[in-house]
């Protein structure tokens, strides 16, 4: 027992009885929806004469020779006629539904950008190995660093987790590593079971 209080007479006056006790729990997750729409543009129909209208100002739609002279300029030039304006057209409302498709977030957008504050390429390179000395090897199931005084330390707790599979005469021990002595290990810890974290 950590303390013992005794009650207070004077704070009991004040105690009312509560029956029926209630209290609602309730364990559902609470979840938000929210949809994103972009805004509806109200469309009209309006009709038009094109009777003079959609003419290049050099061309006079009064004469006949200029109108003919305006047709075989588009049979002869493949850069204008109806092929060349469908294009046109076909490119700027390509852009326009591509700017309301959702962004994939699996898809390389910037593949062909490279990063400007690499200035060297990652590498790495082993320093030391540190070796389970047991005969049978087993994996490590957790690494604890200790970085505090002079020398660095790493605790390796190794465990089979499939402990039904282990073999007989599986070794239980554990080892802190001393950073300057990857040789042996430096202390040797011996539970009743093998170590799973550490």
């Amino acid at each position: 027992m950590v303390c013992e209080q005794m009650p207070d007479s004077t704070v009991g006056e004040a105690y009312i009885l509560r029956d029926p006790n209630k209290i609602s729990m309730d364990n559902i997750p609470m979840y938000s929806q929210h949809g994103v729409q972009t805004d509806r543009v109200e469309t009209k129909d309006r009709g038009m004469s094109h009777v003079v209208g959609g003419w290049p100002t050099e061309i006079d739609p009064e004469d006949d020779q200029h109108i003919q002279r305006y047709n075989k300029k588009l049979n002869r030039d493949p850069t204008l006629g109806f092929a060349a304006a469908a294009r046109d057209l076909t490119r700027t409302s390509e852009r326009c539904m591509k700017q309301n498709n959702e962004i994939d977030m699996f898809e390389e957008y910037f593949s062909a950008e490279k990063a400007e504050n690499m200035s060297e390429e990652i590498n790495t390179k082993t320093l030391m190995i540190f070796k389970d000395p047991n005969q049978i090897k087993r994996a490590v199931t957790k690494i604890a660093w200790q970085v505090d005084g002079s020398e660095h330390r790493l605790a390796c707790s190794y465990a089979q987790l499939r402990f039904q599979q282990q073999p007989l005469g599986m070794p239980k021990q554990s080892y802190i590593w001393n950073i300057n002595n990857p040789n042996q290990p430096e202390v040797t810890l011996d539970p009743t079971s093998p170590l799973c974290c550490m």
